[in-house]
């Protein structure tokens, strides 16, 4: 008995919710790290049980993935078309087993941390640069 990767998928999911309710760069910056580091462990549980590649656990990953985008870049609208294309490039991955996704809470990890370093603008002063 030991610990459900899908569980651990459907936290990182309910953790992608702070995006909605918060509007604090540093709890946004907290919660991406804690949603990424899910994302790694629910992978490595998943190994470690011997259940990659089973369909049915393979696509609550992927779609647990998606949803978190979703939540994660509705604090960024504009963003947002880079989530769909992430989505087609899912489904294309159940369709013919190609593992390829943008790795988009990644960067913006990068990003809000150089934002809180001060070393890049915020969003406020991108949308106002655009």
């Amino acid at each position: 008995m030991g610990v459900n990767p899908d569980r651990i998928s459907w936290l990182a999911v309910i953790l992608s919710a702070v995006f909605i309710f918060f509007q604090d760069i540093r709890i946004w910056t907290g919660a991406l790290a804690i949603i990424i580091i899910l994302d790694w462990l629910d992978g490595a549980v998943a190994r470690n049980m011997r259940k990659k590649g089973r369909k049915l656990e393979e696509m609550t990953d992927i779609g647990c993935d998606r949803i978190s985008e979703l939540l994660v870049f509705s604090a960024f609208p504009l963003l947002l078309p880079l989530v769909v294309i992430n989505i087609f490039l899912s489904a294309q991955r159940l369709r013919v087993n190609m593992p390829i996704v943008l790795p988009l809470r990644h960067i913006l990890l990068v990003y809000l941390i150089g934002v809180l370093a001060g070393v890049l603008p915020d969003v406020q002063q991108l949308v106002m640069l655009w």
